[in-house]
């Protein structure tokens, strides 16, 4: 946090520490999962995804 402002790394390294990825690769689950959830209604595949 610089003078009360959140930076960018700020918000990379707490994604780092939850999800233990990358933001990109944290980013890439989640559209992949959001996307499988859409065109898949029954979720058989949805489950092969990790969800963090």
């Amino acid at each position: 946090m610089i003078n009360g402002y959140f930076t960018s790394d700020y918000f990379s390294d707490l994604i780092k520490k939850d999800a233990g990825k990358s933001v990109q690769e944290y980013i890439q689950l989640k559209l992949m999962n959001a996307a499988c959830f859409y065109l898949s209604p029954d979720l058989a595949v949805c489950n092969l995804i990790p969800v963090y």
